[in-house]
């Protein structure tokens, strides 16, 4: 887990409301300031530079976020009951945390993106996720896909579906959710015939 001063979550918090607003090019290290009650001085005194803000708060969502993946699943759950509350997870998370969702959403489709190792794979929630998938995969009950297809085809569909929820385009009771997680993960299930 990330150490963060009460400061440095000030000047993150401040950024991630500026980017749900303004967006992640438009907001400026005086913006941050003026939002954050601080000077530019005790900006570059935490960071050395938007960039490494950005990145921070970044690292410190996807370590929220990864912690959020495994609330209510159970170890000995069937691989698919486990991931199917995964993907609830997900999709409640970023319901619950819209700024988030922004701020994640501009960060992976930026240039930011790729420009340093990306923190989701340190992260206990994610690598849980990940050796699940390995274990299912050798067992050869899931399809051989690359991890970020079947992440795509899993989380990235909670997410959308998040996306649209916050936006007001799409309103899903829990057993449509169900139905859907389900539907989901069974994309991944190798058919017994």
């Amino acid at each position: 887990m990330l150490k963060i001063t009460a400061r440095e979550q000030e000047i993150l918090q401040a950024t991630m409301d500026l980017v749900a607003e303004r967006g992640l090019l438009g907001t400026t290290i005086s913006q941050i300031a003026k939002r954050a009650k601080a000077s530019p001085g005790i900006i570059y005194h935490y960071f050395e530079s938007k960039d490494e803000i950005v990145h921070k708060l970044y690292a410190h969502l996807i370590n929220s976020f990864g912690d959020a993946l495994l609330a209510n699943v159970e170890s000995e759950q069937p691989w698919e009951d486990w991931l199917i509350q995964v993907w609830l997870n997900s999709y409640h998370y970023f319901v619950g945390h819209p700024k988030q969702a922004v701020f994640m959403e501009q960060y992976k489709n930026s240039a930011y993106h790729g420009r340093v190792d990306d923190p989701m794979y340190a992260n206990t929630g994610f690598q849980t996720l990940i050796d699940v998938i390995e274990r299912e995969l050798q067992n050869g009950t899931i399809k051989p896909l690359p991890l970020p297809v079947m992440y795509q085809l899993t989380i990235g569909t909670a997410i959308g579906l998040a996306k649209l929820h916050i936006e007001g385009e799409a309103t899903l009771d829990e057993q449509m959710l169900q139905d859907i997680a389900q539907s989901t993960i069974k994309t991944l299930k190798i058919a017994n015939d």
